[in-house]
């Protein structure tokens, strides 16, 4: 590397390690996590400035906290309010109480802390938008600086929540789980982002021992997984195969018939 800014994470990429990785039309990276181990998936200075532009200003997120709640207040999809209040997530509700959107927080670490740089909304049934700044820069959803026994990779917002929410049964109560330690990650740009997202993060991703992976049990979750093989080590990587399509269906009341995950 040129120079490292430890502080924020920007880079100034040497002529040597250009040469190396042929990507001479990259001159800076901002990125949340780092290159990969073949010096890909390096995020650019087009991107970097798409974060400058579109990222939420203080006073447009005072308007979004204000517009939105922060607590799930209904029954949605068997969710944790919980979970999703310690994720960041807010909600929108119809007139009659129930939830109308879903709003994901868009994570980057500045100086050490996460900062919101945009939301990515799920507006009741399945139509996405965001606002804001959501894109290659940021974090993974659920990721933290932590480094967890194991990683645990799943298809979308709605899947983290499941899977964070039984795993905290699982440790409190007494499953095979409860000595282990974990993290829970997934895509904000969609499931085909997966196998990008990990290059991306992989000094990261790569530090946990054991890395398990659970796509949508669909054509689209098995051609992402057939991108996420070519990037993790497959000495230390796990595929779950799943009963239903996809892994809120354990635990949504419209499809679960006491199944478990």
């Amino acid at each position: 590397l040129g120079a490292y800014c430890w502080s924020c994470s920007y880079t100034i990429l040497s002529d040597e390690f250009l040469s190396e990785v042929s990507s001479n039309s990259v001159t800076s990276v901002c990125f949340s996590g780092s290159f990969d181990k073949k010096g890909g998936s390096m995020i650019s200075k087009k991107d970097e400035q798409k974060l400058k532009e579109k990222s939420l200003t203080p006073e447009q997120l005072a308007e979004i906290f204000e517009d939105t709640s922060d607590t799930l207040t209904t029954k949605y999809r068997g969710l944790d309010a919980q979970v999703c209040k310690d994720l960041g997530v807010r909600w929108k509700y119809d007139d009659n109480g129930k939830v109308s959107e879903m709003w994901f927080p868009a994570y980057i670490n500045e100086n050490g802390d996460k900062k919101i740089t945009g939301y990515k909304i799920r507006k009741l049934p399945k139509e996405f938008r965001s606002i804001g700044y959501v894109g290659k820069c940021n974090l993974m959803g659920g990721q933290s600086d932590y480094v967890a026994d194991t990683l645990i990779v799943v298809s979308g917002e709605v899947d983290l929540v499941t899977a964070m929410k039984a795993l905290q049964n699982d440790i409190n109560g007494s499953g095979k789980y409860k000595s282990v330690s974990y993290n829970v990650v997934t895509p904000l740009l969609g499931e085909p982002h997966i196998a990008d997202d990990l290059k991306a993060n992989y000094e990261w991703v790569d530090k946990h021992k054991k890395i398990i992976v659970c796509v949508d049990n669909d054509k689209a979750g098995q051609d992402a997984l057939e991108d996420v093989k070519k990037v993790l080590p497959s000495e230390k990587t796990y595929i779950v195969s799943l009963q239903h399509k996809d892994l809120n269906q354990y635990i949504d009341p419209r499809y679960n018939n006491g199944d478990r995950m």
